[in-house]
């Protein structure tokens, strides 16, 4: 059987006052804390981000080797 992990991280942030996906947490993105911990217990990863970061979320997670897709999320929930 294969796992995969889908993160869902294309939100604005509005409460949080910034996109908290991309927020430092100890040196590095809480995204891509989120990702390695995933990539630990999943076959494969698909993040979900926003048009906007796409491409920086594309080269920030080009560093794991785990396959992973990044994917352009909805207008809204």
């Amino acid at each position: 059987m294969k796992i995969w992990t889908v993160l869902v991280a294309a939100g604005e942030g509005l409460r949080f006052g910034s996109k908290k996906q991309l927020a430092e947490l100890a040196g590095m993105p809480v995204l891509l804390h989120s990702t390695l911990n995933a990539s630990s217990v999943s076959d494969g990863i698909v993040v979900v981000t926003s048009a906007d970061d796409i491409d920086f979320v594309r080269n920030f997670l080009k560093s794991i080797d785990q396959f992973h897709k990044v994917v352009e999320g909805g207008a809204t929930r």
